[in-house]
């Protein structure tokens, strides 16, 4: 877990991790820009956004780039399951 942008992407760039979930909205950097850094270090690395701006993104056809899926906030156990299984099962192909 990060304490903010920034320091996700400088654990991520010290460390091996299978898969990112980020917010959009966070302090000091945002979630786009965090998935388009954590993309240029590792392409292959599956980034879901999670979000409560979910609903507007896809309303009005936002796609951030390196985000492979965006969750809409609150989610459940369920969602959450379902969405990391999609996210890895879109990087297999």
């Amino acid at each position: 877990t990060a304490t903010d942008g920034r320091n996700g992407i400088e654990m991520f760039s010290k460390d091996h991790f299978d898969i990112v979930i980020t917010d959009r909205a966070m302090p000091g950097l945002s979630g786009d820009h965090v998935a388009k850094e954590i993309k240029r270090i590792n392409p292959n690395v599956p980034i879901i956004m999670l979000t409560g701006f979910g609903h507007i993104m896809k309303d009005s056809h936002q796609h951030p780039h390196g985000v492979d899926l965006i969750v809409n906030k609150p989610i459940t156990r369920e969602a959450l399951r379902e969405a990391l299984a999609k996210a890895v099962a879109h990087k297999r192909h």
